[in-house]
């Protein structure tokens, strides 16, 4: 459900590009792109294979060869753009949360956990994480 909501609002942004939040999202895409472009392309993929694990992906996806992922590149553009576009809104939600917390005096504490589950964008790159 909350997919298909996230989804009507990249059309609707898509749709109004005039409104100049277009190059907030390209400027955010670049500064983060370290781990943005493997990320997106990666969901992008996994949307389109069922979410099935990527070891059942063909092989050149699977392997990461130039010429599967340029092609998939091309072909996801728009899922791309869209995973693209979540990351951002998230970052521009959670800033926007972070300061009024910190206009209230309200500090957030916690940690994010740090681990490479084995359907996600990173375990395709560790040498050895692969079955």
């Amino acid at each position: 459900m909350k997919l298909r909501w996230l989804r009507k609002a990249f059309e609707h942004f898509e749709k109004n590009s005039r409104d100049g939040r277009q190059s907030e999202v390209d400027a955010f895409a670049q500064a983060e792109s370290f781990w943005l472009e493997d990320f997106s392309l990666f969901s992008a993929i996994r949307e389109s294979e069922g979410n099935s694990d990527w070891t059942r992906w063909n092989e050149g996806l699977r392997t990461r060869q130039s010429d599967a992922v340029i092609r998939a590149q091309k072909h996801f553009a728009s899922d791309i753009r869209f995973h693209q576009f979540v990351q951002w809104q998230f970052s521009v939600q959670w800033k926007a949360l972070r300061a009024s917390c910190t206009s209230k005096g309200i500090r957030l504490i916690g940690d994010v956990p740090l681990f490479v589950a084995h359907q996600s964008a990173m375990s395709g790159l560790i040498p050895g994480f692969s079955n």
